[in-house]
């Protein structure tokens, strides 16, 4: 159900400029608690020399102010903790 959920939301986002934008925030923090990991809330984002993969800075939880940063692929469906 999970990867349904997945591949429903990547096929429902136009292209990954988004992210290079600040828009579309709740749902990459969206994509990154699907995966089984913490964002409360985004608060960068940066497109990485590496094809494909962004850098994610989210607040850990709601109401808190720790931060941890993810390596994100959409195209592999991929979130790594750093």
């Amino acid at each position: 159900m999970k990867k349904i959920i997945i591949t429903l939301m990547l096929l429902a986002m136009p292209c990954l400029a988004f992210a290079e934008q600040g828009e579309g925030d709740k749902e990459l923090a969206l994509f990154i608690n699907l995966t089984g990991n913490l964002c409360a809330k985004v608060v960068s984002v940066h497109k990485l020399e590496v094809p494909d993969y962004f850098e994610v800075r989210c607040i850990e939880y709601r109401g808190g102010t720790g931060t941890v940063d993810y390596l994100v692929n959409f195209k592999e469906q991929k979130v790594i903790k750093r």
